[in-house]
């Protein structure tokens, strides 16, 4: 697992006003549009797209270490942060 950016993110409420929110619904927009890039980059690089299995490996040893942390792993936040040009990154160096 990893965790993105989902606190205090500015979004769009009903009303059309832009105003802060918090949880995984401003975290899974982080981690899709992450996904999203990674995909577009094998495409435009004329390679078949990553795997399931493969983006999220590639999600997991590409994440950085939070600062309160003692490890690159733990239970709270998994392998780390989303780091979204390390993934770009490592999808680059992939064959």
């Amino acid at each position: 697992t990893v965790v993105a950016p989902g606190h205090e993110i500015v979004s769009a409420s009903p009303d059309s006003h832009l105003e802060p929110h918090s949880g995984t619904s401003m975290a899974a927009a982080f981690v899709s549009g992450a996904a999203a890039l990674a995909q577009s980059r094998r495409r435009m690089q004329g390679k078949p797209l990553l795997t399931p299995s493969a983006l999220k490996e590639l999600f997991a040893t590409t994440a950085r270490s939070l600062p309160a942390t003692t490890s690159a792993r733990n239970d709270e936040f998994g392998a780390g942060c989303i780091d979204v040009g390390a993934l770009i990154t490592a999808v680059d160096e992939q064959q």
